[in-house]
């Protein structure tokens, strides 16, 4: 049961860690596309 439990966590806390590096690769690559699209703008 305890066993379970602790499995249980890593699970949780493992897929915390997913979110919270998918949410910063995101914002990574939305500040790119956004740096890009005002290179280019600014290019023509």
């Amino acid at each position: 049961d305890s066993d379970a439990e602790d499995q249980n966590g890593v699970f949780y806390q493992d897929l915390t860690t997913d979110e919270f590096n998918l949410t910063q690769l995101e914002e990574r690559l939305i500040s790119k596309i956004q740096s890009t699209t005002l290179a280019m703008k600014g290019g023509s």
